[in-house]
């Protein structure tokens, strides 16, 4: 039984330091795990451009694959990685074919022209198409031991303007950028029972809330506690995601 445990302590460590040999950075930050916030509107495209870090001393073969919540036949998903584009592909969980490429040992990616990390495209169905909100998994695993290494999904959230609740909700934040005391003027048609505005991180967690009881007011968010960077402010009725908006922290 004592070899038995110890065998099996060995495993876990063995692929505890495994799985994090690789992570994905976003700007700087290690997502690996996480959720980004994306903004689309109808008729837009989007680009979001990630590293890949091998964090130990010796040279990795890796694959990229996604997981996607079904979208709009007419909008397209796909991505880049390594040296390789991939065209969009319409299956909901997609794995690429072949031998896979190499990360040096303690390299980023992209480490030059025509090399990426994880480079996501998103194109959306063209204007006046409503927009649809949907989600994508991307999974970096190694070629020759255990799979799934690291993870990042991105979530894509329809903004104010460009979808059908438009003319539901309306809002404005200033100033944006803002240091300190935010101000949203906000005006809602239709009449709930619970609401709030909540602040969010460019990782999806939640950093500010605030209840809201008016249909038509300009409230208030202290944000001076908050680091400089980008963030998303949404107004949330009865539990719905009626808008979502970006909103910018400034230095102190």
């Amino acid at each position: 039984m004592k070899k038995i445990l110890t065998s099996l302590l060995i495993l876990f460590f063995a692929s505890s330091v495994f799985g994090q040999s690789l992570r994905i950075f976003d700007l700087g930050v290690d997502v690996t795990s996480d959720t980004i916030i994306v903004p689309i509107a109808a008729g837009s495209s989007m680009v979001n451009d990630l590293e890949i870090h091998n964090i130990t001393s010796s040279a990795i073969n890796f694959k990229v694959g996604r997981i996607i919540t079904p979208i709009d036949s007419c909008a397209s998903v796909y991505f880049c990685t390594g040296s390789l584009c991939y065209s969009p592909q319409t299956a909901t969980t997609w794995y690429p074919t072949g031998s896979g490429q190499t990360i040096g040992a303690n390299a980023t990616l992209p480490n030059g022209p025509g090399t990426w990390g994880i480079t996501a495209h998103y194109v959306a169905c063209p204007a006046p198409a409503i927009c649809n909100e949907f989600s994508v998994k991307y999974i970096l695993y190694s070629t020759s031991g255990a799979p799934d290494t690291a993870v990042v999904t991105i979530n894509y959230v329809c903004t104010l303007g460009m979808n059908e609740k438009e003319q539901e909700v309306s809002a404005t934040a200033f100033p944006n950028p803002v240091s300190s005391i935010l101000s949203i003027n906000y005006s809602l048609k239709e009449s709930y029972n619970n609401g709030k505005i909540i602040v969010y991180n460019m990782l999806g967690k939640k950093v500010k809330e605030i209840v809201i009881s008016d249909k038509q007011a300009i409230a208030k968010v202290d944000v001076a506690d908050l680091n400089a960077g980008v963030y998303f402010y949404s107004i949330v009725l009865d539990d719905k995601t009626m808008i979502t908006k970006k909103l910018i922290v400034s230095s102190k």
